[in-house]
C-alpha cells in the first residue's frame, strides 16, 4: 500500500469521486442558471464519515493465526445544488370604490362596492325613465314646434 496515494486531504485519490461529483454539479448548476436567467445558486457538499472497529488477520505472525485491531473508514458524499427560481403572480381586490361592511346577522365582514347617491350601477334594476330635468330646461315636441313658429313670425 502506498501511503502517499491515500493521504487524507482534498487532493488525495480517496476524494476523487467527491471532486468529480462536485465538478459535474457545478457544470449542471451553471447551465441551469443560464437557462432560467438565475442570478443565485447554492451548492452544498456533505461528507459523512463512519469509523468502524474491526479485526483483520495479522500477516506478520501467520503461525499464530493472530488478528490485529483496525479502524475501517467509510466516506460518503452528497453534492446538492439549488437554484431559487421565483414565480410570482400579483393581484389586487378592493381599494377605492369598495367599503367594508359588518353584517350582524351572519357575524361576517363583507366587501361591497361603494354606491354613491347619483351613481347608477350596471347591475341596478332597469329604470324606465331617467331622472327628471329641471322644468326650465325641459323641452317637449310641442314646445319645440312653438319655438320654431315663433322664430318664423319674428322674421316677418
Amino acid at each position: 500500500m502506498n501511503r502517499i496515494d491515500h493521504g487524507l486531504n482534498m487532493d488525495s485519490k480517496v476524494f476523487t469521486a467527491l471532486k468529480e461529483s462536485f465538478n459535474a454539479s457545478l457544470r449542471s448548476t451553471l447551465m441551469r442558471m443560464e437557462k432560467f436567467a438565475a442570478t443565485e445558486a447554492k451548492i452544498t457538499i456533505t461528507l459523512d464519515i463512519d469509523l468502524a472497529d474491526s479485526h483483520v488477520p495479522d500477516h506478520s505472525r501467520p503461525q499464530y493465526n493472530a488478528e490485529r485491531d483496525v479502524v475501517i473508514p467509510t466516506f460518503q458524499h452528497k453534492v446538492t445544488s439549488s437554484i431559487p427560481v421565483k414565480d410570482e403572480i400579483k393581484g389586487k381586490t378592493g381599494g377605492v370604490g369598495y367599503e367594508l361592511i359588518w353584517d350582524r346577522d351572519t357575524k361576517s365582514y363583507y366587501m361591497v362596492a361603494t354606491k354613491e347617491v347619483d351613481q347608477i350601477s350596471l347591475f341596478d334594476e332597469d329604470q324606465a325613465t331617467l331622472p327628471d330635468e329641471p322644468e326650465d330646461t325641459q323641452t317637449t315636441d310641442e314646445t319645440a314646434e312653438e319655438a320654431d313658429e315663433d322664430e318664423g313670425q319674428e322674421g316677418e
